[in-house]
């Protein structure tokens, strides 16, 4: 009786380490041994095509929300800034009430010249702007960094422009068409404003770039 227990007991230990074996095997959490090598369990690459999976769609939904910032970015700068091309061009080319007399000491100058040039200047300005969101924006910034930078300098350039242009521009509207009252209402109106708005646009600009320098030491 008892050598037949012992032969059953010993039949049954290698059908149930077998079976701990395998299910060893199988688990997602232990790794099994072949040929004294340890072996990693297959369902790691199932994890890892997961884990592929979430961060792809994470960078999706990073592409989309730059891409809508982007777009609003546009959008206001767009709005913000064509109201004064559209009228700087109207009343440099239709206005005749005024823009053609150029002050005694500025011969060069009058503000139809102003207005046409301020106008095509800051629709070529709103240009790269949006041209230099896109870029910026854009997943291969890395192999845009030249037109970036190209567009940066434009930019800069512009804003030392426009600082210059609109100081001529006050020069000619208040020291001689404001004075003598020559410009009709409407256009004597927008020129007053918008000098105003813009110098204010300019001296904010002066500022940001001091604070950015400031920031950067």
């Amino acid at each position: 009786m008892s050598s037949n227990n012992n032969v059953n007991l010993v039949s049954i230990l290698p059908v149930e380490e077998e079976k701990f074996i395998y299910d060893i095997a199988n688990s997602s959490t232990v790794e099994t041994i072949e040929n004294g090598l340890p072996e990693k369990n297959n369902k790691i690459p199932e994890i890892k095509g997961i884990l592929k999976n979430n961060n792809r769609d994470n960078q999706n939904d990073n592409n989309i929300k730059i891409f809508i910032l982007k777009l609003i970015t546009i959008l206001f700068v767009a709005l913000l800034v064509s109201p004064f091309v559209i009228c700087d061009l109207v009343f440099g080319y239709r206005d005749d009430s005024c823009v053609d007399i150029s002050p005694k000491n500025i011969g060069f100058m009058n503000m139809k010249i102003y207005l046409l040039v301020s106008g095509y200047t800051a629709l070529g300005v709103l240009s790269c702007i949006i041209i230099n969101l896109y870029f910026v924006a854009s997943d291969n910034i890395s192999e845009n960094i030249i037109i970036v930078s190209f567009l940066s300098i434009v930019l800069y350039i512009s804003q030392v422009f426009f600082i210059i242009w609109n100081i001529l521009g006050a020069v000619v509207f208040w020291g001689t068409l404001n004075k003598h009252n020559y410009c009709s209402k409407s256009i004597n109106s927008y020129l007053f404003v918008s000098l105003i708005m813009k110098l204010l646009a300019n001296f904010y600009n002066i500022m940001s770039t001091k604070d950015k320098k400031n920031e950067k030491k």
